[in-house]
């Protein structure tokens, strides 16, 4: 498995202004802000290839719950295979990631500070609900 995790050179600010700017973010670390990214880009059905790659979070940061998101991302998009190559696999998230957090930047842009502060939090509540949630028989 590769060491990092990365994101496209000219995100960088993009994370960076959104963590000091949006209160839920601020106690956020770098792997939460690119796990919250990368379900933007999968609500909007968005993957982007990244230009320039720029490290952000260090692979070995990742929690077992973590990896188990981003694995079963790949599968669900992609099949079963790609855990044969993990790094493949991360490239996936990685690109969802990068269109994600254009998404997750232009409402927090195009909306007023209160408003979209109240949006982005309640959208990543449902998206997490969503997509954690596991029905059982």
């Amino acid at each position: 498995m590769k060491d990092r995790l990365y994101i496209d050179k000219s995100d960088r600010p993009k994370y960076e202004s959104l963590k000091s700017e949006i209160d839920f973010l601020k106690d956020k670390d770098a792997k939460d802000l690119f796990l919250f990214a990368m379900m933007y880009g999968i609500k909007n059905s968005r993957k982007k290839e990244i230009k320039i790659r720029e490290g952000y979070v260090r692979t070995a940061y990742l929690k077992d719950e973590d990896l188990a998101i981003l694995k079963a991302i790949s599968i669900y998009f992609e099949s079963p295979e790609i855990l044969n190559d993990f790094d493949k696999a991360l490239d996936l998230c990685e690109m969802y990631a990068h269109a994600g957090i254009d998404f997750l930047f232009q409402e927090f842009q195009s909306s007023q500070y209160g408003s979209a502060q109240n949006k982005i939090e309640r959208e990543i509540i449902e998206m997490a609900d969503k997509f954690l949630d596991v029905k059982e028989d």
